[in-house]
């Protein structure tokens, strides 16, 4: 594929539909399996959790998780904000209050990607 194309598929949004639609499968697979495993285990405790995310796979498995739901919350807000925060709106703030909104929603994501990788890696 050429640089031309690849230009055209980032502007068209298809990356962003790509990624909205890998994102959703990964998200609604952990779900499944989820309920699936709550449904299977008689006795759901402390130590049944512990014992599901002691394995590395299930580690793994969530990390990937919350990292696809960020990939796909942040699609989602950022098309709100380049939406939604507009001049229209907001007069000659709109590039201030869209990029503030920006900045924010990224610290957010990625302290929650950082707070699972915390919670994941460190279980005692």
């Amino acid at each position: 594929m050429n640089l031309r194309k690849l230009r055209l598929m980032a502007v068209s949004g298809v990356i962003d539909w790509v990624i909205q639609r890998i994102s959703s499968i990964v998200i609604s697979s952990y779900a499944i399996w989820m309920v699936f495993w709550m449904w299977s285990v008689h006795d759901i405790d402390y130590h049944a959790w512990i014992a599901l995310y002691s394995n590395v796979w299930m580690q793994i498995y969530s990390v990937i998780t919350v990292v696809a739901t960020c990939a796909h919350a942040w699609i989602g807000m950022w098309t709100i904000g380049s939406d939604y925060l507009t001049v229209r709106q907001f007069g000659e703030l709109a590039t201030l209050v869209r990029t503030s909104y920006n900045i924010v929603c990224v610290v957010l994501l990625l302290l929650y990607v950082v707070w699972i990788l915390y919670i994941m890696w460190n279980l005692t």
